[in-house]
């Protein structure tokens, strides 16, 4: 997630981090916190947005990752309060009557013009014709999206790294 060097991390602890211990014959030890602060101090805004803008859910400690998902679900409840997010039994229920009145508008058309105008049985085979192929070029359209869509990515484990409260060097 974070490009630290440990020469950096040497460094910035040495210069500018009080140590917990320092006894003779001993590692140095430092407080996580404290050393956070130094070595992932913001160099601009830029660089803290582009660091959270590259930040995955999965990169997350597991508290944060909790607190995150938590915020997309209440999102999601808002979205869809507000009718910009449609549930997709919803939606399928929506698009199912939307074509169904379009595919029986296309069925009658050929009568309607026969009737209206007066087709012969030439014109009014021609508008069968072009509203059969019409309708069968929408279906396969439509089986071809939803047989091309993207498949999900299996989602990786969480790491099983706890994170320490000391820092030696």
């Amino acid at each position: 997630m974070l490009d630290v060097g440990f020469e950096k991390v040497v460094r910035a602890c040495r210069a500018m981090v009080p140590h917990i211990s320092d006894e003779p014959g001993r590692r140095e030890q430092f407080s996580i916190a404290e050393v956070a602060k130094v070595i992932l101090a913001p160099q601009g805004d830029e660089a803290v947005i582009d660091a959270l803008i590259r930040t995955r859910p999965e990169d997350l400690p597991d508290k944060l990752r909790v607190g995150f998902w938590q915020a997309k679900l209440k999102q999601q409840e808002f979205e869809t309060n507000q009718k910009d997010l449609w549930p997709t039994i919803e939606l399928v229920e929506y698009m199912s009557d939307t074509f169904r009145v379009l595919r029986l508008s296309l069925q009658l058309l050929p009568d309607t013009l026969e009737r209206s105008a007066k087709l012969t049985e030439a014109q009014r085979r021609l508008v069968q014709d072009v509203v059969d192929e019409t309708l069968s070029t929408m279906r396969r359209k439509l089986v071809d999206a939803f047989a091309n869509r993207r498949k999900p990515e299996k989602r990786r484990p969480p790491s099983s790294r706890k994170d320490e409260e000391t820092f030696n060097l």
